[in-house]
């Protein structure tokens, strides 16, 4: 079904009134919103499911976000502008979740939220929720990219541009040997992870441009020799 009357999704946004909000089978194409909010939704009050729809080449005005109490399925995210990152809380439920586009493209950023971490009704339907194949695909997203607070088992990223993180290799003894420029690129990722209380993360690398390519590249070579990043010497090589 293609949609242009954007009722549909606008009913979508803020608190839940006491009732579950639904958005099925709908494709939206080159269309332009002022914002596109889906949530927040609770597991007392009503949650938001949206499943099996597209959104592509689409214009966002103002604020682009998935909040907690989200049940997305089979969801696509093709090459949207926003003035502002698109903003997924993890305190939700994603499955086949696919965001791409080119370096014009909305750039991402999932993240707990920090206001809903500790509360016992959400963190309970999160724990008992169906996870079902892979929860986000960002691997054609060639805009910034920064995921914390999903497993790395259920992500699907692009080694050219990303890279994981996980705080196990951070506690490991080898890590320290490494070298790695005191508040430099990759200590500021391990710091945005326990900032978070994560785990684990995928980051985009620097880009050629930035003053941190360099040394990003050349640290990320030894964490590759070191056993710590599973990619392909061509792979790394192909970015400098």
């Amino acid at each position: 079904m293609l949609v242009d009357d954007l009722t549909s999704v606008y009913a979508l946004a803020g608190p839940s009134e006491g009732a579950s909000r639904e958005l099925r089978e709908a494709n939206f194409d080159r269309l332009r919103f002022d914002r596109l909010l889906f949530g927040p939704g609770t597991p007392e009050g009503g949650l938001v499911t949206v499943s099996r729809c597209s959104f592509t080449k689409c214009k966002v005005d103002g604020s682009f976000r998935i909040a907690h109490g989200v049940q997305m399925d089979d969801v696509l995210f093709e090459d949207m502008r926003s003035p502002d990152a698109m903003i997924i809380n993890t305190q939700t439920v994603l499955s086949r979740i696919v965001i791409s586009g080119g370096k014009n493209a909305s750039s991402l950023w999932a993240k707990p939220s920090e206001t809903e971490r500790s509360r016992p009704a959400l963190t309970a339907w999160l724990e008992t929720a169906p996870q079902n194949e892979f929860a986000l695909d960002f691997s054609n997203l060639q805009s910034h990219a920064e995921v914390v607070g999903l497993p790395l088992s259920r992500l699907r990223w692009n080694p050219e541009f990303h890279v994981p993180l996980t705080l196990d290799w951070v506690s490991n003894p080898t890590w320290n040997n490494l070298g790695l420029t005191p508040n430099g690129f990759w200590e500021r990722r391990v710091l945005r992870l326990r900032d978070f209380g994560c785990t684990e993360g995928v980051f985009t690398l620097p880009d050629r441009s930035s003053k941190l390519h360099n040394a990003a590249m050349k640290e990320l070579d030894g964490m590759q020799a070191a056993g710590f990043v599973k990619l392909p010497w061509g792979v790394i090589s192909g970015l400098r």
